[in-house]
């Protein structure tokens, strides 16, 4: 057994190779972004930090008709991918929720914090494509609205795949992040027995958050909270996506990802939402309820 490399602070790797002395796993000591080129090709390829992208390193080590296993971060998301190499590109096998301590050296990638309420409440960015975050000052000051979508959901039933359709689908997509004191009110309204999701959009001088209210005996409402002067637009805008979430993909079989090398102009890859990094562009297409993840793939390899 061989691995491409780890990539972690001394006392760790020491003590793995105090651990690993007298088995079959060679240790080496690389920063993981360009892989260990001396085995290569592998057959799979183990990934156990959070990446924001996958260097070319990775794919080009890896074997013909090889897996990579990665858990990856897109627009504040993470999922843990099975992805195959299939000609020039990589294709998701499956896809779960997962997190993991981010990726540190060369392939580090830092997020972009808007404070909204000092150090205490904020809008964090997966990218640097920000518009003027001083628009926003002053904004939990100001009146608030909601929306509500009619869509309800147990409050024991995982909604895994709705916030990757939101980060997808609204222009502006980040996370709330919250740091209070317990049972210090940090400023942002939660309808009464309700709760609030880190899932927020920003347009302009407004923005708002998914959160939910009670709709019955174990039951909530998915809706949204907005603040700034079109603050209830965003929040209308959020509920809408819930309504197409609900309605095309609720209880499909989710999303499918492939991630294809950054010289490969985006105009012509497959029709879906396409997420530019660093290395590659990230497609991520929806089969609708009904439709299988191969009913889609398929027709792709055929046509390479």
């Amino acid at each position: 057994m061989r691995f491409p490399g780890i990539s972690s602070p001394p006392r760790y790797r020491r003590r793995r190779r105090t651990r690993w002395t007298s088995s079959k796993v060679r240790v080496v000591t690389a920063d993981a972004e360009h892989g260990w080129e001396a085995d290569a090709p592998y057959d799979r390829i183990m990934v156990t930090v959070g990446a924001w992208d996958i260097p070319p390193a990775w794919r080009g080590q890896l074997a013909k008709g090889g897996r990579i296993v990665v858990p990856l971060r897109m627009k504040g998301i993470t999922r843990s991918l099975a992805l195959e190499r299939t000609n020039d590109h990589l294709v998701s096998l499956s896809q779960g929720v997962c997190g993991f301590v981010k990726m540190q050296g060369v392939g580090a990638h830092d997020e972009y914090l808007w404070p909204l309420k000092g150090e205490r409440v904020g809008l964090r960015f997966d990218d640097g494509n920000l518009a003027d975050r001083h628009k926003l000052d002053g904004v939990l000051t100001g009146e608030h609205a909601a929306a509500w979508s009619g869509v309800t959901v147990a409050r024991s039933e995982p909604f895994p795949d709705l916030p990757l359709w939101m980060a997808t689908a609204l222009p502006g997509f980040c996370n709330l992040t919250v740091d209070v004191p317990e049972g210090e009110d940090p400023g942002i309204v939660s309808a009464e027995g309700g709760r609030w999701f880190p899932f927020a959009a920003v347009v302009g001088d407004s923005f708002a958050y998914l959160s939910v209210r009670p709709a019955g005996e174990g039951i909530v409402e998915f809706g949204a909270h907005g603040y700034g002067p079109h603050g209830g637009e965003v929040a209308q805008a959020i509920v809408e996506q819930v309504q197409v979430w609900d309605r095309d993909y609720r209880g499909g079989p989710g999303p499918q990802f492939e991630v294809w090398p950054i010289d490969r102009p985006a105009e012509v890859l497959p029709k879906s939402v396409v997420i530019t990094k660093q290395h590659t562009h990230v497609t991520i297409s929806w089969p609708e309820v009904g439709e299988t993840v191969q009913d889609q793939v398929a027709p792709r390899i055929q046509q390479q």
